[in-house]
């Protein structure tokens, strides 16, 4: 199966927009929080995303922490497809087939191989 290549290496994680922020010494309105990536080891993050307000708290704080969670759930997408046409359903009649029509179409939206 090919690999998702293109997304930013590394785990992802949530850090508060203001830890970042002083990590690099920028100054400024502060998002709420920066989802990052230490890729390779680096002490410096990578910059995934941002989340910059506007909604409920908690809405925020669910939101950063699903875009952190991105590439594991990614990685478990395309593990389900292999593992489910290994074992054909494709041609299953109960709700596996649905699973594997799931996991497609998410990965597609994703723009990844789901072949």
């Amino acid at each position: 199966m090919d690999e998702f290549t293109d997304i930013t290496p590394g785990k992802w994680q949530v850090m508060s927009g203001k830890e970042y922020y002083e990590i690099f010494g920028i100054s400024g309105p502060v998002p709420r929080y920066c989802i990052v990536s230490f890729e390779d080891g680096n002490t410096e993050p990578w910059t995934v995303a941002e989340i910059v307000g506007g909604l409920d708290p908690g809405q925020e704080d669910a939101n950063a922490r699903l875009i952190a969670a991105a590439p594991l759930m990614f990685e478990a997408l395309q593990d389900l497809i292999e593992v489910a046409k290994m074992e054909d359903w494709q041609y299953a009649t109960t709700g596996r087939q649905m699973l594997l029509k799931n996991a497609q179409a998410a990965l597609s939206a994703a723009g990844g191989n789901n072949d």
